[in-house]
């Protein structure tokens, strides 16, 4: 608990904006078509229940099948999803509750990558699990946000698919307390600090609500393609970027 709080205040430090609610960005526009409203069933008490995603077991290539269901908050038991949107003209469909909504390619690429094979896999994401065509619905939903995340099993960030050599930067980054930066002869090889730096700059890091989703986390980790890393693993990189600074210039984001 403690490590985490210092974690989080050093996360606060090195990017202040971190600590702004969502609800101060932009939220993005709703991706889905006003005709599915009816997959939507109302809360009993919409200040106390969230809906949870289900997604049922497939293969890699298999469409995407889930269920929508609602649950009280304070009982349920899910993985948040901390992802970019992407890009709102760049959309597929997937199967819940039986009818075809169509979310956005980041989004059906985490949900992919988070199914299981042979059971189910329960998860919050908040552009299927709040009825975007419901204002009302939507303002309180998202000021719950902060509990959404901090009460969720885990926290589970997705940066998008392998790509750059993603694959060596995350494994590096994994293994980074390995490392004895205080040998004056250690030198991080150039290819391998340069796919740092290109995972670096992905969208996740831009937004600054999706930070502030990880540091109320019980527990985070990375996620690019099929490789995972914990969220304190990233922390320690940048702790190292700051106080050695002969390592390459990667000019990481200011997470």
């Amino acid at each position: 608990m403690a490590e985490a709080l210092g974690q989080r205040k050093f996360v606060e430090k090195v990017c202040p904006q971190c600590k702004r609610n969502r609800l101060e960005e932009a939220f993005p526009p709703a991706p889905f078509n006003e005709h599915l409203d009816n997959i939507y069933t109302p809360f009993t008490s919409v200040e106390k229940e969230i809906r949870l995603l289900n997604i049922l077991p497939g293969l890699e290539n298999e469409p995407l099948r889930c269920s929508l269901q609602p649950d009280f908050l304070d009982n349920a038991r899910y993985t948040a999803l901390s992802y970019c949107w992407g890009a709102g003209n760049d959309r597929i469909n997937i199967t819940a509750n039986g009818q075809s909504i169509p979310v956005t390619r980041n989004l059906e690429n985490a949900l992919r990558q988070l199914r299981h094979t042979h059971q189910n896999m329960v998860v919050w994401a908040d552009a299927i699990c709040i009825n975007q065509q419901d204002l009302a619905e939507k303002s309180v939903q998202v000021g719950m946000m902060g509990g959404i995340y901090s009460k969720g099993m885990d926290v589970w960030i997705w940066l998008g698919n392998a790509g750059d050599n993603s694959d060596a930067a995350m494994d590096y980054i994994r293994n980074i307390r390995a490392v004895d930066f205080d040998d004056p002869q250690y030198k991080p090889h150039p290819d391998t600090w340069h796919a740092i730096k290109l995972l670096w700059n992905r969208p996740w890091f831009e937004r600054l609500w999706v930070v502030q989703e990880a540091l109320l986390a019980r527990k985070a980790t990375f996620n690019c393609g099929q490789q995972s890393v914990d969220f304190d693993c990233f922390v320690y990189l940048k702790r190292v970027h700051m106080k050695y600074r002969r390592l390459p210039d990667t000019r990481l984001a200011p997470m």
